[in-house]
């Protein structure tokens, strides 16, 4: 097992073109240095007021959507949650990966103690996918009409992850593999010098593709492991009936101080009226909610009725099928 290429290149925010090529070419990114010390020790402390049990009795935290069902999650633990959702150190390569626009599809957090271990490696598309039917050293071909990284996932670290400590390790550039992992490697990820455990940070951000061969290696260090994972993916599926709620307790929307007010990703549901014509307005009206945000024009606004349902991704193939059920139409304008 090795380190990455970022012990050589050093990535931060401010060089994008970096970012693109990076994430393109391994599947995953780190960016380093994007949470300053402060707002590490204040997420920490608004995790440490929840009185969570210990991680060896559950290691996830704050779930909202998914598996776990219909939540907000952590996000109503505090506004500094919901600071991270479109936070502009990670916009840019979710915006190259999932277009303009994407939406949340589910988070929660990940706490590990010394010697616990968590999972396989897996990948949910392309050969190794779960429901791909390729067999070892079988061909797999990418479909020009499928859907092989619809999804991406950010990680936040709260504290000190890598070679020395454990936590996310992967497999560069497997996303883009045309053959199966072999069972060498998935049995033994930690004897195999494709794996790697990039040196991650407290206030470090990881993004993946979820198409990556990617888990999660042994946890080694003598503090706790604390992760928030945000997971992101194109505006027109969903992996459950579920979704993240909003907040209750936390206003979603934030002072007019940011540079760029209109990049707010925006989950607040909104009582159903057919009154008011979204297209023709600048906000989410009532009976819709605004799903996700333009790129470069930032003034295209994305809107789903929250009567419908979204089309739902269906497992059972070498790639997603796509089961439509009622229709969900998605308006979107530009002033």
């Amino acid at each position: 097992m090795k380190q990455t290429a970022e012990e050589v290149v050093t990535v931060d925010a401010s060089d994008q073109e970096l970012q693109q090529y990076l994430f393109d070419l391994q599947g995953y990114l780190v960016i380093h240095n994007v949470l300053g010390a402060a707002e590490v020790a204040e997420l920490n402390r608004l995790i440490d007021a929840q009185r969570l049990p210990s991680p060896h009795e559950r290691s996830r935290f704050g779930s909202a959507a998914g598996l776990h069902g219909p939540d907000h999650g952590f996000l109503n633990w505090g506004e500094p949650f919901c600071r991270l959702l479109d936070h502009e150190a990670i916009l840019p390569i979710l915006r190259l990966r999932l277009g303009d626009c994407f939406r949340l599809d589910r988070l929660y957090g990940i706490r590990m103690e010394k010697g616990q271990t968590m999972g396989s490696m897996h990948a949910d598309y392309g050969a190794s996918a779960r429901n791909s039917f390729t067999k070892p050293g079988e061909r797999f071909h990418f479909a020009p009409n499928g859907i092989y990284e619809g999804f991406t996932v950010v990680a936040w670290n709260l504290a000190d992850a890598g070679p020395a400590h454990g936590g996310f390790w992967c497999i560069p550039g497997s996303h883009k593999s045309h053959f199966k992992l072999p069972r060498q490697i998935h049995e033994a990820p930690e004897q195999a010098a494709c794996v790697v455990i990039p040196d991650v940070p407290a206030g470090s951000v990881i993004l993946f593709s979820e198409a990556v061969m990617h888990g999660t290696a042994p946890w080694r260090a003598d503090h706790e492991r604390r992760t928030l994972l945000y997971k992101y993916c194109i505006s027109h599926i969903a992996w459950s009936r579920a979704r993240v709620l909003p907040p209750p307790d936390v206003p979603l929307t934030r002072d007019s101080n940011r540079s760029s007010p209109s990049r707010r990703i925006h989950i607040r549901s909104f009582r159903h009226s057919s009154a008011t014509d979204p297209a023709r307005s600048g906000r989410a009206p009532q009976g819709w909610r605004t799903l996700g945000h333009a790129g470069g024009s930032s003034s295209c606004r994305i809107w789903q009725r929250l009567s419908e349902r979204r089309t739902r991704a269906v497992p059972g193939s070498s790639r997603h099928r796509f089961r439509p059920g009622p229709r969900a139409p998605v308006r979107s304008c530009r002033d």
